[in-house]
């Protein structure tokens, strides 16, 4: 189970694109784009050189994510 600290900076291993974000199901199109903001900054392979690999699959989860969400959000 994923305790409150850690969801609220998301799960890049989680099956659910809210959970990767760190966001409620009643999370609005700002706090999408808000959290994916943050999280690609944190994932970033360049921000993440000793885990370039790891880093450049949670990056691409973290954008996959933000797109899904964004798009059922419009």
């Amino acid at each position: 189970m994923v305790g409150a600290a850690e969801m609220a900076q998301g799960n890049p291993n989680s099956d659910d694109y809210y959970e990767v974000l760190g966001l409620s199901r009643d999370a609005g199109e700002n706090d999408v784009k808000k959290a994916y903001k943050k999280a690609a900054l944190r994932y970033h392979p360049v921000k993440n050189p000793d885990d370039r690999e790891g880093a450049e699959a949670r990056f691409k989860r973290v954008s996959e994510a933000y797109q899904v969400l964004l798009e059922s959000k419009n």
